[in-house]
């Protein structure tokens, strides 16, 4: 049996964050998919509350805005962070992204979702390319209009630490 790699490594020892973890359900997810370290945060206290009952996680932190300039909630540099469901309208601001980038490994990977209407209501591809030409991420690949929600679509977006190698 061949096991799960991801990043040229084996799952296992992926450092992962599932961040707006909500009430773990990725978390849950990356589990399955072989991830060991996991850890989580989110806004909402009773969100994490849940999350913690799911027991896929070794860290957990609540009152975590990404639309607040601050230190990062834990101490380490995550291989792999998911951020499913959070760049939605009236929930984080596309600074956010940048925010995000201050928990990643040097030769780690982000992979976002941003539902349609939030693309179109704000200014994230804008964003985006600002972190970009600032050297923070930089953009890997992307899937436009994809599936997400009954209601709407999403565009998904995979970004690299630092400035793309040539």
């Amino acid at each position: 049996m061949v096991a799960d790699t991801y990043l040229c490594r084996e799952s296992k020892t992926v450092r992962v964050l599932d961040a707006g973890c909500g009430t773990g359900l990725g978390g849950i997810e990356l589990k399955a998919k072989g991830f060991e370290a996991i850890d989580g945060f989110d806004l909402s206290q009773e969100m994490c509350d849940i999350a913690r009952e799911t027991g896929v996680y070794d860290k957990l932190a609540a009152n975590v805005d990404l639309n607040v300039d601050k230190a990062p909630v834990f101490d380490e540099k995550y291989d792999l962070i998911v951020c499913c469901g959070v760049f939605t309208l009236g929930h984080v601001e596309p600074d956010g992204l940048r925010r995000l980038a201050s928990y990643l490994s040097d030769d780690g990977y982000l992979v976002t979702s941003t539902r349609n209407s939030y693309l179109e209501g704000t200014d994230f591809a804008a964003a985006s390319q600002k972190v970009e030409a600032d050297g923070d991420l930089h953009l890997v690949t992307s899937m436009p209009d994809a599936r997400y929600i009954a209601e709407e679509g999403a565009h998904y977006w995979v970004y690299g630490k630092g400035r793309r190698q040539n």
